[in-house]
């Protein structure tokens, strides 16, 4: 503490260091009430009642959709804090339209196997399900499919997506429409189900595509609807913050009950 009157900086430096004492002695049995009524209410303010609103665009190339989620950052545990580090479990569920998700409890632990790693971030099955449902919920989930999106998804302009476009595998849009027909549909995804390091594989997820197809006219009727189960299957690796995916199976899902 700096003053031009000597005597007065020993005083307020005197002054200050005591409150200092009284703080430190005090904290012993007005500590939970100071931290915990006083400062909690003001850290729950500022971090929004630790949930976490953002923006996410679509990932799917040719799409300009996107919506808002919530993401809750709640702790289920105290906070682990050790030599240089801390560990936080926090809920990780993710909101959208208000409406949540069933997390179901997993007992989650940090990878040691590599000393140099100096950040992780561990998802469950649970809460990997639950983001993948939501965003299937969201505009995101909802994929048009038309002459623009389809030649901005292959990056091959002009492409046609027509009724001849597709006849080597829906051959009985162009016998009953006439060749050349331009179309217009909507594919979406429900169901999911998100797996990690299961039969022997990285990531697993099984889901539903929903797709409708239509003449690309005002006002045309829906002309097909239907529901493929799929399974896909990736094996995924982090090196330097970089994650790196390789897809290793993506077909339908054929049960014995449905065939």
């Amino acid at each position: 503490m700096y003053h031009d009157n000597p005597i007065v900086a020993f005083f307020m430096h005197q002054f200050i260091y005591f409150g200092i004492v009284i703080i430190e002695n005090s904290v012993y049995f007005v500590g939970q009430y100071i931290f915990t009524n006083m400062m909690g209410p003001v850290m729950d303010s500022f971090l929004n009642h630790y949930m976490f609103p953002f923006a996410f665009p679509s990932l799917v190339r040719g799409q300009n959709s996107w919506d808002i989620f919530t993401l809750d950052f709640r702790n289920t545990q105290s906070p682990y804090i050790g030599d240089g580090w801390v560990d936080f479990f926090i809920s990780g569920e993710m909101i959208y339209g208000g409406e949540g998700c069933t997390l179901e409890p997993d007992n989650l632990q940090f990878s040691e196997a590599n000393k140099n790693t100096m950040s992780q971030l561990v998802v469950s099955e649970s809460a990997a399900t639950c983001m993948a449902n939501q965003a299937a919920k969201s505009h995101l989930g909802q994929i048009a499919l038309n002459q623009k999106t389809v030649g901005d998804l292959w990056a091959i302009p002009g492409m046609n997506f027509s009724s001849t476009s597709l006849k080597n595998h829906l051959p009985i849009f162009e016998k009953k429409l006439g060749p050349n027909k331009p179309l217009t549909g909507l594919a979406s995804f429900k169901d999911i189900n998100v797996m990690f390091g299961k039969f022997d594989t990285d990531v697993i997820i099984e889901y539903t595509v929903c797709f409708s197809l239509r003449v690309d006219v005002a006002g045309s009727p829906e002309l097909i609807y239907d529901e493929l189960k799929m399974v896909t299957s990736a094996k995924v690796r982090a090196d330097d913050d970089i994650v790196y995916i390789t897809l290793l199976k993506n077909k339908l899902f054929i049960d014995n009950q449905y065939g």
